[in-house]
């Protein structure tokens, strides 16, 4: 059974006075609608415990009222943005998260160029060339970008910035994968990640299906 033990005010706090429980269970989640993945942190159990206690992230999803602001404290599951909570691009551009934290959500240049990622709303995330260099951004990127699209999003000549940005087969394993996020596929060759992809701009008003 997977319980994580508590602490005499976390007792009180989830059971009250009358039901002093000195553990927690999975069981103990849905049949009280107060205790949430928030309520559990505020309450000092820590991501490891909570992940114990339900590794199942989409048990979390419908009992737990987890959002994205939930995401970067569940890493471990992982809750991925967009594969889990299902997020679009206007979303995204709303949780101001760092290009640390994106890559540790496992979120790419990619992606967000699936959900309909142009030039005119990169200039939203407020990220410099070395921030969007560390989501992934490579030379094949920039080439589909005009010179003005270039000199509004990272404010340099387009020189300057393939100067700067590596070329697809000089990509890092510093940004994760989709795959090695989710543990759901197969990891992929090397030949196969250096692979460019068709349509790597569409309309904003494209969605992941």
């Amino acid at each position: 059974m997977r319980i994580v033990e508590l602490t005499p005010p976390q007792i009180v706090t989830f059971f009250g006075w009358f039901n002093l429980k000195p553990y927690l269970r999975w069981d103990d989640i849905p049949k009280n609608p107060n205790i949430t993945f928030r309520s559990l942190r505020a309450a000092g159990l820590t991501p490891t415990q909570l992940h114990t206690i339900q590794p199942d992230v989409q048990q979390w999803k419908t009992h737990g009222s987890i959002t994205l602001h939930e995401c970067v404290e569940m890493t471990l599951w992982p809750a991925h943005p967009i594969h889990v909570m299902k997020a679009d691009l206007a979303d995204i551009i709303s949780m101001r998260w760092s290009p640390e934290q994106m890559v540790s959500l496992g979120i790419n240049v990619d992606e967000l160029m699936e959900l309909g990622m142009i030039a005119d709303l990169m200039t939203m995330f407020v990220f410099s060339l070395s921030s969007w260099v560390t989501i992934g951004l490579t030379q094949k990127h920039v080439t589909n970008m005009s010179d003005v699209e270039i000199l509004r999003v990272f404010r340099m000549s387009r020189m300057q910035v393939l100067c700067s940005t590596p070329k697809v087969n000089e990509i890092t394993n510093n940004t994760p994968k989709v795959n090695e996020i989710t543990n759901t596929t197969p990891s992929t060759s090397g030949d196969e990640n250096t692979q460019t992809h068709k349509h790597l701009i569409r309309p904003v008003g494209s969605r992941r299906q």
